[in-house]
């Protein structure tokens, strides 16, 4: 392999995508999670499709690739949100691109290497539906579904392609710090659009039916022979080339590959253009103009709002508050209308099981930044403050925006079923606590600016892994109690046991991890 080719660069490129993958976990835990994972799907895909009774020999129904159609339309916000991500970590975070520019590499290469490297993640990411689709086609009798993978391809190399020139556009817009930023609220608000689409038939609930029906009767012209959306339409060329229809697989990959080269060759023609700044450097943050102030408070309330103060710094976190909050939007339209179903789970069950999970996720999310990003051990450590005060006070910092936030669908909770509200309650209380605390345990320390990058994902794997699982397994006791099942009361005790195991286990690592940082900073 010739040295400075894009097929090296390319090899790099997948050399440091497995060494982020396996930062944390062992290759032979993963293969096993990813094994265990395409198994379950392949299992679930071979139920549904066993079931709704396709026949697939010939070209399917105009009706099965209209909702092919939807369903990509609806993933496809998610993947271009991805291809920005990743974008912004290949030109920006990783910090290699000044020293690639000057570089005896040529920079159509460079540039043509990083388009493909982050297509090359999603196609890896879309496998993990094309994988146990395809499997489940082979198994039915339907092969056709083979066209997942190149539909993934497709998917893949579009989504990046448009992901970077979105990015390069924010970046000439907004400057690179702002334009991640961007980037994670473009995500946090496709995320949260695509949940609330999914709830509209619950958030209706006795009208669905017959707004849906009304709806559809005023799409149907669209969607009939000659019409913008009929069956002869492009735009269904995508979905058709799930089913390997030749023609559409030909116009999707062209397109797709036709879209990458364009891009990279955009990307090649900026830099050239003199637009190296937009493409390598990220913009350095203005110095605060004003001076510094500072009056004497107690001990409480200067720790309190000094993390809040870093908190509201955080783009990152401010993204997956907005986050949060729209998904609690299906719980405060629901409450105030009274009990309903869906199957046997009670719906709103289910949603207060949903806001105990959310808030736990979030509590995790604000200690990893009090604790995990704290940058001035020494000093804490020389305070005339004990530490277990300080380590109080950063998870009271943590604890006290979710808790507040989750006051008003508990107070509509407690007014609408005081049992379930005071369920609810004592559970958000347990979840956010044990999460805060776990995450104190296993603080994974890091510098502010690298806590939610992959390189700065730290931590213990088990500690890790328990820290995720406590806000389900409260969660879960919450939906499944109030809808009626008596066997969820056996999860508060597994929980509680997690926790006390992460008590004996956490402490030990805390300690542990507090002496790196203070010897990493010594060395710097």
């Amino acid at each position: 392999m010739r040295v400075g080719s894009l097929a090296w660069l390319l090899r790099h490129e997948l050399r440091l995508a497995w060494r982020d993958l396996t930062a944390n976990i062992a290759a032979g835990w993963l293969a096993l999670l990813a094994v265990a994972l395409l198994a379950g799907l392949h299992m679930a895909l071979w139920g549904l499709l066993r079931g709704l009774k396709l026949d697939l020999s010939g070209a399917p129904p105009f009706e099965v690739v209209a909702i092919v159609g939807l369903v990509l339309a609806a993933l496809f916000p998610l993947a271009l949100t991805f291809g920005i991500n990743r974008s912004v970590t290949v030109f920006y975070e990783r910090g290699d691109m000044d020293l690639l520019a000057s570089s005896p590499l040529g920079a159509r290469v460079i540039f043509a290497s990083r388009v493909l490297s982050v297509a090359g993640a999603l196609f890896v990411t879309a496998l993990v539906l094309a994988v146990p689709l395809a499997g489940a086609g082979l198994l039915t009798g339907a092969p056709r579904l083979l066209g997942a993978y190149p539909l993934a391809l497709a998917t893949a190399l579009t989504a990046a392609s448009l992901g970077m020139l979105v990015t390069l556009g924010l970046v000439r817009l907004l400057g690179a710090r702002r334009a991640r930023t961007a980037s994670q609220v473009l995500a946090a608000v496709a995320g949260g659009a695509l949940f609330l689409a999914a709830q509209v038939p619950n958030l209706m609930r006795d009208q669905a039916s017959s707004a849906l029906q009304r709806w559809v009767l005023q799409l149907q012209p669209l969607f009939a022979e000659g019409g913008a959306l009929g069956p002869g339409s492009v735009v269904w060329l995508p979905a058709r080339a799930l089913f390997l229809d030749p023609l559409a697989l030909a116009v999707t990959l062209c397109g797709a590959a036709a879209l990458a080269w364009l891009t990279a060759a955009t990307l090649h023609g900026t830099f050239m253009s003199g637009g190296r700044q937009a493409v390598t450097a990220p913009t350095r943050r203005r110095a605060d103009a004003g001076g510094v102030r500072f009056r004497p408070r107690s001990v409480t309330r200067l720790v309190l709002l000094k993390e809040w103060r870093l908190i509201l710094r955080d783009p990152y976190l401010l993204s997956q508050v907005l986050l949060q909050l729209v998904y609690m939007v299906p719980l405060l339209v629901v409450l105030p209308r009274g009990p309903g179903s869906v199957g046997s789970l009670d719906l709103t069950a289910g949603l207060a099981g949903m806001l105990v999970m959310l808030a736990g996720t979030l509590v995790m999310g604000l200690t990893l930044i009090v604790v995990g990003g704290e940058e001035a051990h020494d000093l804490l450590a020389a305070a005339p403050v004990p530490r277990a005060r300080l380590e109080r006070l950063k998870l009271a910092a943590a604890l006290a925006p979710v808790w507040a936030l989750a006051l008003v669908p508990l107070a509509l909770l407690a007014w609408q079923r005081p049992a379930l509200g005071m369920l609810t309650a004592v559970a958000l209380g347990l979840a956010t606590l044990s999460s805060a605390l776990l995450r104190l345990w296993n603080p994974a320390p890091a510098k502010r600016a690298d806590l939610f990058k992959r390189r700065g994902r730290r931590g213990d794997p088990v500690m890790n892994f328990v820290e995720g699982l406590l806000p389900l397994l409260w969660g879960g006791w919450v939906a499944f109690v109030g809808s009626g099942a008596a066997w969820a009361w056996w999860l508060p005790p597994v929980a509680l046991a997690l926790t006390g195991a992460g008590y004996l286990y956490g402490p030990r690592r805390a300690a542990a991890a507090r002496l790196l940082t203070r010897g990493e900073r010594a060395t710097t």
